[in-house]
C-alpha cells in the first residue's frame, strides 16, 4: 500500500511556553498532508472544486504520545482507512527522528456537491483512486 510520507524540521516559531511543539502545529501538518494525499490520490484541491466538489472535514482526533521538541525532526505518513462513497478517513502518524510514535491522527473527510452542500458520491474512478492508498 502506498503512503504519503512528509517530513519537516522543527521551528522555534512552533515551540510553546511548556517547551515543545504547540499542539496547533500537528492540525497544521495534517492539514497540509492531507491536502498532499490528495494531490498523490490525483484529486488534487483545485481539481475537486473545479469540479463542482468541496472536501471538508468531517471529524478530526487526535492522540498524543510524546512530545516534539526543537531539535527534533517530524515525520507523517498519511494513508486511507476506510473508504466509503462520499467519505475517506484518512490516517495519519507522526513520528520523530527515531521513529518513535509522537501523535496518532484520524480525519473524515466528506465531499460535497458545491452546489447542494450534500454529499457527493465519487465516480468509481475516483473511489478506486482512494482505494490504492487503503492501508489494512
Amino acid at each position: 500500500m502506498p503512503k504519503l510520507t512528509y517530513s519537516s524540521p522543527i521551528f522555534t516559531y512552533q515551540i510553546d511556553f511548556a517547551g515543545h511543539v504547540n499542539n496547533g502545529v500537528y492540525f497544521q501538518w495534517l492539514e497540509e498532508a492531507r491536502q498532499l494525499l490528495l494531490a498523490q490520490v490525483g484529486l488534487p484541491i483545485p481539481q475537486l472544486l473545479e469540479g463542482g466538489i468541496i472536501p471538508i472535514i468531517a471529524s478530526f482526533t487526535i492522540e498524543y504520545k510524546y512530545p516534539l521538541y526543537l531539535h527534533n525532526t517530524m515525520h507523517l505518513e498519511m494513508w486511507c482507512g476506510e473508504v466509503g462513497y462520499a467519505s475517506v478517513l484518512i490516517v495519519g502518524e507522526i513520528f520523530n527522528e527515531e521513529r518513535t510514535l509522537v501523535a496518532k491522527a484520524t480525519q473524515k473527510a466528506l465531499f460535497l456537491d458545491a452546489q447542494s452542500r450534500k454529499p457527493k458520491r465519487f465516480t468509481p474512478e475516483q473511489r478506486a483512486q482512494f482505494l490504492l492508498y487503503k492501508g489494512d
